[in-house]
């Protein structure tokens, strides 16, 4: 790969890393949310709407993760 390119996906992975870092906190902080609800409202649908949320946000942070090891992989620096 070519200088031009690897310095395209370094910024490229410089830009997802910033993205992973924030959903990572919107993740951590529904959370939060979500443990110190009552046990009650755990179990109401705002409780399973917001477990629902924190899972879908693990997914999508599991996802970027493989997206910045591909581009590692890429660039050749895994």
């Amino acid at each position: 790969m070519n200088a031009k390119r690897r310095n395209a996906l370094s910024k490229l992975y410089d830009s997802l890393e910033e993205l992973r870092s924030q959903l990572e906190q919107i993740k951590d902080e529904e959370q939060e949310a979500y443990d110190n609800m009552p046990e009650g409202i755990q179990a109401s649908d705002k409780g399973e709407a917001a477990y629902e949320a924190i899972d879908s946000l693990e997914n999508a942070h599991g996802l970027l993760e493989e997206v910045l090891e591909g581009i590692d992989n890429a660039k050749g620096e895994s």
